[in-house]
């Protein structure tokens, strides 16, 4: 629970950022390429970031202390090699199919949403409206996701998620897409597939930290949660090249359901880790 607590800035701060933009479309010209949004109101959101994660960055480094477990122990001279070796290099093997799951499903949904439903024809309100949505539901689930994971396992949990974002999330989004121009669709269809799609993160933290020892969990966490994301980032060419084989406007049901698959194969060969001592593992 503690885990999905930590990650559920993520659908707050994407609540905040949508809320922002809508804020920021009434009260800024919108329409053109030369208009006032277009041309620097965009750019607003960005330096708010940036003044935001400075003061973090601050916050953080004058006073959050390194773990006792962490100051204590004996330190591993190269973490790397340790963490690509052996036992170790398994277990990344297995964050990287989850997490290559979890970012290609993200980036099925919330990276195109906007975009892909504008160029649609829907109201830039109404998909703004429910990716706010899907947020604001997120928020209180993240905890309620969490819990579910310790009690039940985070394998079991993105066997569950991993077939939601296979078979419904793509029905859900094909829906949204077939009703772009309608408000109904796009709200409903549309915000419950990035509802799927945003929960794995609820239990994508206390997944990665239980898989790697105190002496390389901080490398082992920071690479297997950022190395996945390499090869879904490039999810636009990925929708050109699908756009062969199907209409452009359902390829981004190809992508979520292709992470539903990674996520299942992760965590099919995963084990359950719920009971490990991470001060012992």
């Amino acid at each position: 629970m503690y885990g999905s607590l930590l990650n559920v800035g993520y659908p707050t701060a994407l609540a905040v950022i949508t809320l922002l933009t809508l804020v920021l479309l009434r009260l800024l010209p919108a329409s053109g390429s030369d208009s006032a949004y277009a041309v620097w109101g965009w750019r607003i959101p960005f330096a708010l970031g940036f003044a935001l994660s400075a003061a973090v960055f601050g916050y953080y480094l004058r006073s959050v202390p390194e773990p006792e477990l962490w100051t204590r122990m004996a330190k591993q001279r190269r973490p790397l090699r340790t963490l690509f070796s052996g036992r170790h290099l398994r277990s990344v093997g297995l964050a990287f199919l989850v997490g290559t799951g979890a970012w290609l499903t993200l980036n099925a949904t919330v990276g195109v949403f906007a975009s892909h439903f504008k160029a649609l024809g829907s109201a830039a309100g109404v998909v703004n409206g429910a990716i706010l949505l899907a947020a604001v539901v997120a928020i209180p689930l993240f905890p309620l996701v969490g819990a579910a994971g310790q009690r039940f396992g985070r394998r079991q949990l993105f066997l569950v998620l991993g077939a939601l974002n296979l078979v419904v999330g793509p029905i859900l989004l094909g829906v949204a897409v077939a009703g772009a121009r309608g408000v109904g669709a796009v709200l409903v269809g549309g915000g419950l597939a990035l509802l799927l799609s945003l929960l794995v993160w609820a239990v994508i933290s206390a997944y990665l930290m239980e898989m790697f020892p105190t002496e390389i969990r901080s490398s082992g966490y920071g690479i297997a949660y950022s190395l996945p994301s390499v090869i879904p980032a490039f999810y636009p060419y990925y929708l050109i090249a699908l756009s062969r084989l199907l209409p452009y406007r359902y390829t981004p049901l190809v992508l979520l359901a292709l992470g539903g698959v990674f996520l299942i194969c992760g965590a099919w060969l995963s084990r359950d880790l719920r009971q490990v001592d991470l001060a012992n593992a």
